[in-house]
């Protein structure tokens, strides 16, 4: 798994994985790890009215000014 941001972007309303330089389009039911804190927790991105990611059974809504620590297989 490599080490990622996930960050949004509005001008094509999608969250996206930066490694380095590349960014990786993210879409429904597609999987990763959510960095938090020193604990890395399993997730999928869904979309309902806006993006979420369910983690154990628990929806979390993602906010569009924030960037988020990830490991993603890719």
């Amino acid at each position: 798994m490599q080490r990622a941001v996930l960050r949004y972007l509005k001008e094509y309303d999608r969250w996206v994985a930066e490694v380095g330089e590349e960014m990786f389009s993210l879409h429904c039911g597609e999987g990763f790890e959510l960095h938090m804190g020193r604990r890395k927790v399993p997730c999928r991105i869904e979309m309902g009215r806006t993006w979420y990611v369910i983690m154990e059974d628990i929806p979390l809504v993602l906010m569009q000014n924030r960037t988020y620590r990830i490991s993603i297989d890719l």
